[in-house]
């Protein structure tokens, strides 16, 4: 289990937070009217603005997942401390508050519109749907991840040429595969700290 503890980068761009709240409500609106599953198909009443209330509802969860929990809790969501195991954490409490905003919804501002389902009911289909948006949001942090780590490689290495590799005397010494081994070393070693601190100081 102690990948959990292993350092994940929070998300703290405002405008990408905006950016995910509403398109996942439009992605679950637009799942919802193409594919009309969980008895949607039945709907004839004011169909197209009850979906709209569940698009609103999972944009209003996802806001105050990404914008009130952080105020609220400011030393939980702390970036230099932010592990696998508090995105784990996070995630699973969005898809709680979503489900407890599609309840609200639909069991009483559409009420009649749709048969009544229990608050489980709707944790369930919220996690059915919830899944694509959640992937898509997963794979563009470790993307992001990914170019930064890159490009602080690249920043690393080219201070570490610029201030060593250049010098005559170090340029002797490279012919040695030793001394090239330990120029890696302190390479991983540099990046190492830059980007993932130390894990055993953040427990």
């Amino acid at each position: 289990m102690k990948w959990l503890f292993l350092p994940y980068p929070l998300l703290q761009s405002t405008k990408y937070k905006w950016f995910f709240a509403l398109s996942s409500g439009v992605f679950v609106y637009i799942f919802l009217i193409i594919y009309e599953p969980f008895g949607t198909r039945q709907l004839t009443t004011y169909k197209y603005l009850f979906l709209t209330g569940n698009g609103a509802s999972v944009f209003l969860g996802v806001a105050t997942t990404y914008f009130t929990l952080p105020k609220l809790f400011r030393e939980f969501h702390r970036p230099e401390k932010w592990t696998v195991g508090k995105e784990i954490l996070l995630q699973s409490c969005c898809i709680l508050i979503i489900s407890a905003f599609i309840y609200l919804h639909n069991n009483y501002l559409a009420r009649g519109i749709v048969s009544y389902q229990t608050f489980f009911n709707y944790l369930e289909i919220t996690i059915l749907i919830g899944i694509f948006p959640s992937l898509f949001h997963g794979a563009h942090t470790i993307k992001k991840k990914y170019l930064e780590s890159t490009i602080t490689f690249m920043s690393v290495t080219a201070r570490i040429v610029r201030g060593d590799l250049y010098s005559e005397n170090t340029r002797r010494k490279c012919k040695s595969i030793a001394y090239c081994n330990a120029i890696v070393r302190v390479c991983i070693c540099t990046i190492r700290r830059e980007l993932c601190g130390d894990i055993s100081s953040q427990r």
